[in-house]
């Protein structure tokens, strides 16, 4: 995502009518990211589009992104670009980040984002850490060559998704304004997840509706979180929230919320673990691509 020079965020000097070459930069990344929000997209394209938007005004060499459930804040799909080149085994950085990142200190951050009412944040700063201490930068982002990266949430009655922007060693850190041109930006993200879940949900009956598809699936997943065995109904099933590649799923990558639902329980497993006391681990609902709900359960 190199094409956007990397001063292009810091141009101001110039005024145009009183409005400098950055805020107007500022203004169309906003309405980009509006007109996409309400241009019919699913919540992938919407992100992608927001990603772009983001780059015109802030360049980034890479960015990982996501819906969610508002109800458990768990990951439901995700996107990522640019940093595939970087990694021999992106595969397992990746799995890091669902099996612990995301549940041992990426939680901990959306709610504090949440509760505080900051839709962007540098997490060591949020989390009062040095940049290079966090669980993130130490697992995920020092072994593929990226920097410290910016945090953004979306909201729109509740939780609808997230974006993590990341440049390489080689570029400065986010400045305060292009951070606040990210706040921008976030409200009208919400605001499009949370239309397009609704959409998904408005599916007429007779494409959501599947032969056989009530029954349920069960998928084995070893302890390196590689797939043992898939009954036809889990494939099935699973197929409704990823498009299948060859080998599919014993040697391809699981779907985002089947791993978010072999981290929960990996959690709630651990030894004096009360992150998860009055809560339902291990179980995620998702709405899949015909717009049925579906509902993943892990256990042992």
């Amino acid at each position: 995502m190199r094409s956007a020079p990397r001063g292009a965020a810091n141009e101001g000097s110039t005024c145009i009518t009183g409005v400098s070459v950055f805020e107007a930069r500022v203004d169309r990344a906003v309405a980009e990211v509006r007109r996409a929000a309400h241009a019919g997209l699913d919540g992938t394209e919407i992100l992608q589009r927001t990603a772009a938007a983001i780059h015109e005004v802030a360049p980034i060499d890479a960015f990982c992104a996501s819906t969610a459930d508002p109800g458990s804040l768990l990951m439901t799909g995700g996107v990522a670009r640019g940093t595939d080149a970087r990694v021999p085994d992106v595969g397992r950085v990746g799995r890091r980040f669902f099996e612990r990142v995301y549940f041992e200190e990426q939680l901990d951050l959306v709610r504090l984002m949440l509760r505080r009412g900051e839709a962007v944040v540098t997490p060591a700063e949020a989390l009062g850490l040095p940049a290079t201490e966090t669980l993130r930068y130490r697992e995920v982002l020092h072994p593929i060559g990226m920097a410290p990266e910016a945090v953004l949430i979306f909201t729109d009655d509740g939780f609808r998704g997230g974006m993590e922007v990341m440049r390489g060693t080689d570029a400065p850190p986010f400045s305060a304004r292009e951070l606040d041109a990210m706040r921008r930006i976030a409200p009208e993200v919400g605001r499009g997840l949370r239309a397009a879940a609704l959409r998904a949900q408005a599916v007429p009956a007779e494409l959501a509706a599947e032969p056989g598809g009530d029954a349920p699936g069960v998928l084995v997943v070893d302890a390196g979180g590689d797939v043992v065995s898939a009954t036809p109904s889990a494939k099935a099933l699973l197929a409704e929230l990823v498009r299948p590649l060859p080998g599919w799923p014993e040697h391809g990558s699981l779907p985002t919320p089947v791993m978010m639902a072999l981290g929960d329980l990996a959690q709630a497993l651990r030894p004096g673990s009360a992150r998860w006391a009055g809560a339902s681990p291990s179980s995620l609902r998702v709405m899949s691509r015909r717009g049925r709900w579906l509902t993943i359960h892990a256990d042992l």
